[in-house]
């Protein structure tokens, strides 16, 4: 395979234009990635570069000098991927933010990113999976490039399927159109009905209407407490569980159930209804409308949890295989216990 991701003008045309670059070796990437940012340049593009340090180091040696010390330094920015890819709904907010500026500026903008996929558990995977398929709602009429590579040879069969299915271009020998790519409503209420995995044995349950919310939080307070979340965490934590909570009686005649658990490293809070009208495709992504009066509980959930994930689990908790109960999963991070 050769050339750059945007020299072929085949496939579904549009002001955004996303694909992603399947590779298998370190450099069939450099040989794509150098004509794709020179090329951006050369038009008068601002450029973003996101990937693994080692592979900008590599990059930034292919470049001529001129372009990484000093001229036009405002023109091409290398990013480390650790930086950048930290959380999905404030690093989707960021991409549309530039964009926004560079547009109003007059100016068009082209993205190399390459997501660390296989370092991220399934959850993360997915919640990033959405963020991949969000890209087409929130982008589709800025003009902006972005080419996204993914190591084929590594990913996990699923996930390499999602990425697929989120891009409307395929860069292989030239770009055309993806045959795999599926419209971003359609992927994400899949995403949407995705079973979770049942929660451990040790799991502890709490079932509530809109009368115990009160002690719906202080359950919740409690839990972060004695898993170790510093007291500055566990009101963030209690405000984005509360919500979901909330959201669950408000929206559902019936009751709701609050399981909570830790695994390694995390704490785990999930929020279950039985009869949920089907969640929004964008489930907390996109900020609301500020006019309007609901919405918000899941954004703010999204924005406040580690990782969040929405899908269906069994009816009773008992590891029934034919329940269909709606259930939204926000996931915190613990702090790494110091060791004498």
């Amino acid at each position: 395979m050769s050339g750059s991701p945007d020299r072929s003008r085949d496939g579904p045309q549009g002001p955004c234009t996303h694909q992603t670059l399947p590779y298998t070796s370190q450099t069939r990437l450099l040989s794509a990635a150098r004509p794709y940012v020179e090329e951006g340049l050369a038009r008068g593009e601002t450029v973003v570069v996101v990937a693994a340090d080692a592979f900008l180091g590599r990059l930034r040696d292919l470049l001529p000098e001129e372009i990484t010390d000093g001229a036009g330094p405002e023109r091409i920015r290398l990013v480390s991927a650790d930086a950048w890819y930290t959380h999905p709904a404030r690093t989707l907010t960021t991409v549309h933010d530039m964009v926004a500026q560079a547009r109003d500026g007059g100016e068009r903008m082209r993205f190399w990113g390459e997501l660390p996929w296989a370092r991220w558990s399934v959850p993360q995977a997915r919640q990033w999976l959405r963020y991949e398929v969000l890209l087409n709602v929130v982008l589709a009429e800025q003009h902006v490039t972005l080419c996204c590579p993914v190591d084929s040879a590594r990913l996990r069969p699923s996930v390499l399927e999602g990425v697929y299915a989120a891009h409307p271009h395929l860069v292989e020998s030239r770009r055309r159109a993806n045959p795999r790519y599926q419209p971003p409503e359609l992927l994400l209420r899949r995403l949407n009905r995705t079973r979770l995995p049942d929660p451990p044995a040790d799991v502890r349950r709490i079932d509530f209407d809109h009368r115990d919310l009160a002690e719906v939080r202080r359950s919740v307070a409690a839990a972060a407490r004695s898993a170790g979340l510093p007291d500055d965490r566990v009101f963030p934590v209690v405000l984005a569980v509360a919500e979901l909570a909330a959201n669950a009686v408000v929206h559902v005649d019936g009751p709701g159930r609050l399981e909570v658990w830790s695994s390694p490293g995390e704490l785990v809070y999930q929020i279950r209804s039985h009869g949920a009208a089907p969640m929004p495709p964008a489930c907390g992504f996109l900020p609301p409308d500020p006019l309007s009066t609901t919405g918000r509980g899941l954004w703010m959930a999204r924005q406040l949890a580690d990782v969040l994930e929405v899908g269906v689990c069994d009816g009773d908790g008992r590891g029934r295989a034919d329940g269909g109960d709606t259930a939204v999963r926000a996931h915190f991070a613990l702090p790494r216990l110091t060791r004498a």
